[in-house]
């Protein structure tokens, strides 16, 4: 990777969530990341910025999935993103304190 050491160049994230039952509503959790864009199978899931919040995982509903391997590509603005995970529950920071709240 030619980047710069602490990014500043936007950077794209290629990744596939595999599942192996029927496909359930998830969430995607944007804690390793700093500000950007998400897709999910061609689908535009949305927009992230972990260090300003408040939420901090992107709804994925099931319908948007299928069995076997889903594309994940992601767009980190600031080029400091380094990971993006499948959570059962959503993230909060409610009171902008940055204590996280989960539901």
């Amino acid at each position: 990777n030619d980047l710069p050491s602490g990014g500043s160049q936007p950077l794209f994230m290629r990744g596939v969530l595999d599942i192996d039952g029927p496909p359930q509503d998830t969430y995607l959790d944007s804690q390793g990341l700093d500000k950007g864009f998400v897709w999910v199978n061609g689908h535009n899931l949305g927009r992230y910025w972990e260090t300003v919040g408040p939420q901090h995982t992107l709804y994925l509903p099931a319908p948007w999935l299928q069995r076997g391997a889903n594309e994940i590509i992601v767009l980190d603005l600031e080029g400091l993103g380094t990971s993006i995970t499948s959570v059962e529950w959503p993230r909060w920071d409610l009171n902008g304190t940055g204590d996280m709240v989960q539901d």
